[in-house]
């Protein structure tokens, strides 16, 4: 019972997964170039993050 909670709390808190894309990087690399420029407001990068992100995947 306790290695299945350490198990648990392991796959819980240590490791966690992210489903990475082509995609969800994308959309990543300009949210951190919106926000390294400064020159928008970091509401409207992270609104703009949000639409690519619903957006996905993204054709180019």
């Amino acid at each position: 019972m306790c290695e299945e909670s350490r198990a648990l709390c392991e796959e819980t808190f240590c490791y966690p997964v992210r489903a990475s894309s082509a995609c969800t990087d994308k959309c990543d690399e300009r949210l951190n170039t919106c926000l390294r420029l400064g020159t928008t407001h970091m509401r409207v990068c992270f609104e703009r993050h949000d639409n690519c992100m619903q957006s996905c995947p993204i054709e180019e």
